[in-house]
């Protein structure tokens, strides 16, 4: 098949539409499907404002065009489509030197600056949104403080759930971070109120069927997906049902940006 290589296409926008600009005023991608997922799901008219953590950078991969003969039967069966996915997955896995069917490092999944910055009003007023402030702040002081940075992890509840734990480390906080970092991630442990690994996978098949009981993937997929998309993490939290009651005010507050209202109820 020709390579027709890679080529960007941005809207002309001459109409000023909003809906074709992103979050700094910059006209957006053509194609609506990269542009959406840029933009995230917030309700600002603008996108993408990628300081909410919703923004998706995003490419859009033609294998081929149905209106012509010789492409149409190189996708013409599920086996054929199927192959042409695990190319792309194949793809992305030797672009980010990632590793097939190994455990997740869940460290980079255990803070969300949103999260952190909504969490303490001390670290709002001083740091605002600036992301590398709050995690800078997160991993040289926070996790020894007992401070909680997203709703996948909370070393007090991780401490108090498991009397081993609590036996070994006390209220050694920075040692429950590493023990939960290095073991209890894996071993599918409960740290959070708000996500319990093996809930979440045998609560959605597709992602039974996709990473059985890998737990650290489990939790990879919610940081980065099911948060946003409204999944349950555990049976003691709904964050649609939660977002369902709030009132009108609180959700223009809040906007729609899911991991606001694990903030909220946390706090409230």
């Amino acid at each position: 098949m020709k390579n027709n290589g890679v080529t960007s296409r941005i809207a002309n926008n001459t109409n000023h539409d909003p809906e074709y600009r992103y979050f700094d005023g910059t006209n957006g991608d053509y194609y609506g499907i990269i542009r959406r997922a840029m933009k995230g799901g917030h309700t600002k008219d603008l996108g993408p404002d990628f300081r909410d953590g919703s923004g998706v950078s995003t490419v859009l991969i033609e294998h081929g065009y149905l209106s012509n003969s010789h492409d149409r039967q190189l996708m013409d069966s599920d086996s054929k489509l199927k192959a042409l996915a695990k190319a792309d997955a194949d793809a992305i896995i030797e672009h980010y030197s990632l590793t097939k069917n190994a455990d997740v490092d869940v460290s980079s999944y255990l803070f969300n600056s949103t999260y952190y910055s909504d969490m303490n009003s001390d670290l709002k007023q001083a740091f605002g949104n600036n992301e590398a402030a709050l995690r800078n702040h997160y991993h040289t002081f926070g996790i020894k403080e007992g401070r909680v940075a997203s709703p996948l992890f909370d070393p007090v509840y991780y401490l108090n759930q498991y009397s081993d734990l609590k036996n070994a480390f006390g209220k050694n906080y920075e040692a429950a971070y590493n023990h939960f970092v290095n073991f209890g991630a894996k071993e599918g442990r409960v740290a959070s109120k708000y996500f319990d690994s093996g809930y979440y996978l045998n609560t959605y098949g597709d992602l039974k069927a996709a990473f059985h009981n890998n737990y650290t993937k489990a939790i990879a997929h919610f940081a980065a997906f099911g948060m946003k998309e409204g999944r349950n993490g555990s049976s003691a939290f709904s964050v649609k049902s939660y977002y369902n009651s709030c009132s009108t005010y609180e959700k223009n507050i809040l906007g729609t940006n899911y991991i606001k209202y694990y903030a909220y109820a946390r706090r409230s």
